[in-house]
């Protein structure tokens, strides 16, 4: 599943997106919170190296399903805020995304899960917030469209 740039090029930079041209042929690339625009694929936009796996991720968020933090966690080090994505896995091949620590409790342990068959057809997924909110906006001023 991929996801298609269908705005304005010229509108990313005042978006906050940054330009660059990489690797020896210089492809143009907008990127801002891990969400990368590449120009020379016709507008094909990657969430946080995930490649072909992005557009899964990218109908979770929009569809509000991708897993968040419900309330405020606090914990005598650090705090998790309400809102913040939590760890996750996607299957490579069916593009499934589950909660990393239930997808290893479904398995009965994390040694049981590294020794199954499909282990390495699993990703972990780590997104940033902003890179949600980075998503949601681009959807929302219809920039990008979600092909099966």
């Amino acid at each position: 599943m991929n996801i298609k740039f269908t705005g304005n090029f010229k509108d990313l930079i005042p978006m906050g997106f940054k330009f660059h041209k990489l690797f020896a042929r210089n492809y143009k690339v907008y990127e801002k919170n891990k969400v990368w625009i590449w120009v020379h694929r016709g507008g094909y936009v990657e969430i946080s190296d995930h490649y072909d796996n992005s557009g899964y991720i990218a109908k979770m968020i929009l569809d509000g399903t991708y897993p968040v933090y419900k309330e405020d966690k606090d914990y005598k080090i650090f705090t998790i805020e309400k809102g913040k994505p939590k760890p996750c896995t996607i299957h490579r091949k069916t593009g499934e995304i589950k909660e990393t620590i239930k997808l290893i409790l479904s398995y009965g342990n994390h040694d049981n899960f590294i020794d199954h068959p499909e282990y390495e057809n699993y990703r972990d997924v780590y997104l940033l917030k902003d890179t949600m909110e980075t998503i949601k906006e681009l959807a929302e001023k219809g920039m990008i469209q979600i092909e099966e």
